[in-house]
């Protein structure tokens, strides 16, 4: 199924922008929903479990995605497929509002999550697809800023709209609509979808023994990111830090990941795929031994952290970049449905393991799981490389 990459004479740059512009605004739907839920759940009165059961909906909805998004996105063309997954991510927000249900929320939450799922498929495809290959990594970094301004964006808004009522609602909802704005524009330059018979799961699941270590890659950064981003607060908190204090270790890390996004894909261009992993994989030991450490100092906290958030990036960059190089069609499709299964498996597992050991090995434990994590994925990295020296991984 290993197909050579697409040509650079398939490359068009306002396509390609119009790629960006899409993920960008799926990058806004994802990040505005965890504040607004989470504020409004609590107004509820829901309980924590219950929060944190609305959030893991999201992650399932990246595992039930990335098996049904190939063979659904050959039925509607991927054109089709992003029209409708922006609509139906924005008629669902609204119903939120409507329905004002801890329980129903979770439901909500996760076709919710199709659709955001969908936009990241459709539009990351669609970006590798036409990239060419000399500079793929390069666009691809270019990409991940602008998801990560999208991501900064959400929050932002609901300083504007608050969280109350239907003004938060309503411009997430107008925000998220805006996604099909750019698939018209890029009309007819959109990448055709596959016209073979629809990828049975197996084939799909096939990809993690083909190439465990693009894989197990994506896994790792999912389980960083998702429990980072959900635990870091709660680890500074524990630590008798204030509130503000606490939710800019956050915003650091995410910083981080957003500045060097482009650096990262210049490098990708450059230095071989399996070399950024083992940086990316270190980085991640590295940081979270460094942080038990250093967490008293704020300068070499917030350092440490940034470094953090940027560095692992190639964890999924590298990946990405390497998944078109490999392939092509309806394989690149499947790889792509994948990669979406082993970012949900990471965002599943990383903040229900790390809270659990947070509260079983205090005050430490979420970063003994993310050293423990990113260790056991270097070293079978390392054989790994070892092993199979000159051929694919």
């Amino acid at each position: 199924m290993t197909t050579s990459a697409p040509t650079s004479a398939s490359f068009s740059p306002s396509a390609l922008i119009a790629g960006i512009a899409t993920i960008s605004v799926a990058g806004f739907g994802l990040a505005v929903t965890y504040p607004l839920f989470g504020v409004r759940l609590e107004a509820m009165g829901s309980s924590g479990l219950l929060i944190g059961l609305n959030s893991a909906a999201t992650a399932v909805s990246l595992l039930v995605g990335g098996v049904l998004l190939p063979p659904l996105m050959q039925r509607t063309g991927l054109a089709g497929l992003l029209i409708g997954a922006s609509l139906l991510s924005a008629l669902t927000l609204l119903c939120f509002n409507l329905v004002p249900d801890p329980y129903i929320w979770i439901a909500l939450r996760a076709v919710y999550g199709i659709g955001m799922t969908a936009l990241f498929f459709g539009s990351e495809l669609w970006i590798v697809s036409i990239t060419p290959p000399a500079r793929r990594g390069f666009w691809l970094g270019l990409y991940g800023v602008c998801l990560s301004i999208g991501f900064a964006v959400g929050p932002l808004l609901l300083n504007l709209t608050g969280t109350a009522g239907w003004p938060p609602f309503l411009a997430s909802a107008a925000v998220v609509a805006g996604a099909v704005l750019p698939v018209l524009w890029a009309a007819g330059r959109v990448p055709a979808a596959s016209q073979r018979s629809a990828p049975r799961v197996g084939a799909i699941l096939t990809y993690f023994r083909r190439d465990p270590s693009l894989f197990f890659a994506v896994i790792l950064f999912g389980l960083i990111e998702f429990g980072g981003f959900a635990l870091f607060p709660v680890w500074g908190l524990r630590l008798g830090m204030e509130e503000a204090a606490a939710v800019l270790l956050v915003a650091v890390l995410a910083f981080g990941n957003a500045s060097l996004q482009l650096p990262m894909g210049v490098l990708i261009d450059r230095l071989p795929f399996r070399l950024l992993l083992l940086v990316g994989a270190l980085s991640a030991v590295l940081a979270s031994l460094a942080l038990m450490l250093v967490w008293a100092t704020p300068v070499m906290l917030y350092l440490t952290l940034f470094g953090l958030g940027g560095l692992v990036v190639s964890l999924y960059l590298a990946p990405l970049a390497e998944l078109g190089r490999r392939y092509q069609g309806q394989a690149l499709e499947q790889g792509m449905g994948a990669m979406m299964m082993a970012y949900g498996i990471g965002a599943l597992i990383g903040p229900p393991v790390m809270g659990r050991m947070l509260d079983g090995l205090p005050p430490h434990g979420n970063l003994w799981v993310m050293s423990a994590a990113a260790g056991i994925f270097l070293i079978l990295l390392i054989l790994r490389w070892q092993r199979t020296r000159a051929g694919a991984a």
